[in-house]
């Protein structure tokens, strides 16, 4: 167990370093805590309820509803659809509160992600079989009651116990945020932010500066070190 992990780990890390995302995937019971937790702690996209079918199959569609939900966000923080008849805000209501059960966790994964980390791969089929299909890798806690079938870096555990699925997640995540500090000290100044008014198509990103005291200059020229040092 412990020589498959830290294989697994260090993909992770490697993926974070390069930028990828991990859309983390646990809707059993035993794991929806530690998902939604730590893929939040990571910064990274989760599931945490139920897999919707076409969640990557049917990318385009499920973006539709992420919109839709985004939409119905919006209006209730801003009017609590108190400008609709009783009736109406009660569908407005249960249609928002469905779509957040179903997409709060994917409403800004803006296109695919680059690798999945499964808890119970059985219990996550469709979610494996769809990452196959696009060639994912999926990283996975596999009990012995499991198939190793579609998963690239299997981690050979308990994918019941709370306690088990606390810890493979907790080091799924900080694998993840290492690999995100070391991009961002190789990058030194840039940090590269995704652009989620992107379509789900595209890849672009936006190079943002980080801020930098200014530079003293006279005449065009910066002042010689003995002119700095008494203060002229």
């Amino acid at each position: 167990t412990l020589l498959l992990l830290n294989e697994a780990l260090q993909f992770l890390r490697d993926l974070a370093k390069d930028g990828g995302k991990v859309l983390f995937v646990g809707t059993k019971r035993a794991a929806q805590k530690a998902i939604r937790e730590h893929a939040v702690r990571c910064s990274m996209p989760y599931v945490d309820r139920r897999w919707l079918g076409g969640t990557m199959t049917n990318f385009k569609t499920i973006r539709l509803s992420v919109k839709r939900y985004l939409e119905l966000e919006e209006l209730h923080e801003k009017t609590g659809f108190s400008d609709l008849s009783k009736k109406r805000a009660l569908f407005k209501k249960r249609e928002l509160n469905k779509l957040h059960r179903a997409l709060e966790g994917i409403k800004d994964m803006s296109r695919l992600p680059q690798a999945l980390f499964v808890v119970d791969v059985r219990y996550e089929m469709i979610a494996v079989q769809e990452a196959a299909k696009f060639k994912i890798p999926v990283v996975a806690v596999v009990d012995t009651n499991n198939s190793l079938q579609d998963v690239a870096y299997p981690i050979p555990g308990n994918d019941d116990a709370v306690s088990a699925v606390e810890l493979y997640t907790a080091a799924a995540a900080d694998a993840v945020l290492e690999g995100t500090e070391q991009r961002i000290e190789e990058q030194g100044e840039y940090i590269e932010v995704e652009d989620d008014d992107q379509p789900p198509e595209s890849e672009v990103t936006i190079k943002v500066k980080k801020a930098t005291a200014p530079t003293l200059e006279v005449s065009g020229e910066k002042p010689d070190a003995d002119e700095s040092a008494d203060g002229s």
